[in-house]
């Protein structure tokens, strides 16, 4: 009885052991996606790369790997990549708060102003959307540096009710009285 309790529990634990579960895997994705964008800020590219081909591996279609991976070509100038990866991401997931306000930031950055502010729109108004400060926030910085100024103080101060210590808007708003 003894030895079949120990075959049973050892099965068991091998079973267990032998498939990695979803969770798992979402959670290998997620820290290798965390380490990519960490070692972006840090302008370490290459270390940056290696975690995003990680997460490639563990999950091609997942969408916090293709918003780091748009966001690692847009920081090595690969635009036209960036360009298609976030195409494709706004056609798949149209009203993804996430999609929407890193899609529009890349817009900005690519001088598209209008379609920018549109996206920036989608991401406010888009439902479960908990970052809605950082997205009028970016919304501010996207007008500021297309120096539509009225805009810009109009989504400074509504990104300042969201987030009142935010020291990046503080010193916008105080640059721009």
């Amino acid at each position: 009885m003894k030895t079949l309790f120990i075959i049973i529990t050892f099965s068991l634990l091998i079973a267990c052991a032998a498939r990695p579960t979803h969770y798992t895997t979402n959670h290998a994705v997620d820290t290798r996606v965390d380490l990519a964008v960490a070692y972006m800020e840090r302008d370490n590219l290459e270390r940056a790369r290696f975690h995003l081909e990680k997460a490639r591996a563990l999950s091609p279609d997942n969408l916090r790997f293709n918003l780091a991976m748009a966001q690692f070509y847009q920081l090595t100038q690969q635009y036209d990549q960036a360009s298609q990866l976030y195409g494709a991401l706004y056609t798949q997931y149209r009203t993804d708060a996430s999609v929407l306000n890193n899609f529009a930031g890349f817009e900005c950055s690519q001088k598209r102003y209008a379609h920018a502010m549109d996206l920036f729109q989608r991401a406010i108004k888009s439902k479960g959307n908990s970052h809605v400060g950082i997205t009028y926030k970016n919304a501010a910085i996207c007008a500021y540096n297309h120096k539509n100024i009225l805009e810009a103080k109009t989504f400074f101060e509504t990104a300042r009710q969201y987030r009142p210590n935010d020291k990046d808007i503080q010193r916008y708003q105080e640059e721009l009285q």
